[in-house]
């Protein structure tokens, strides 16, 4: 079976590409979390910080309290999405990067897309542009 990737301009300065059906269930899971107001609805959803058994599946949870969104840690935005679901062939080409606080992500050089995307589809992937996909995504955790 073909491999469909989605690909697009991260607001973030460089071109990504994302498995698309991995792209759009951590988008899915991403709102489940940030809409979950107790426990039992962030367990649901595997949020993270709500594996915590000291709180009651009724208690108020809030992902914005557990420090993660401050850290960068959560979400994840489409290059760390990129780096944990890319087939290896595809992150090969990519340049992985690190941040000050230890977040590696994949990326490609913006001003090259064109080119990245030719190369993707001539080893047999199917490659959609979809730049307001990409950035929607790397903007649910500032919603």
């Amino acid at each position: 079976m073909t491999q469909r990737l989605i690909g697009g301009a991260s607001p973030f300065g460089y071109f990504v590409v994302v498995p698309e059906a991995e792209l759009a269930r951590e988008d899915q899971r991403i709102r489940s979390v940030l809409s979950a107001r107790t426990y039992g609805e962030a367990r649901k959803s595997d949020a993270p910080g709500a594996d915590d058994d000291e709180f009651g599946d009724a208690d108020p949870y809030d992902v914005g309290e557990n420090g993660l969104m401050d850290d960068g840690d959560w979400p994840p935005n489409a290059g760390m999405l990129a780096l944990a679901a890319l087939p290896d062939d595809v992150k090969a080409l990519a340049a992985t990067e690190e941040s000050m606080v230890g977040q590696e992500w994949v990326e490609f050089d913006l001003e090259k897309a064109d080119e990245i995307v030719a190369t993707l589809e001539s080893m047999g992937y199917v490659v959609r542009r979809d730049d307001a996909a990409i950035q929607a995504f790397d903007e649910l955790g500032n919603s």
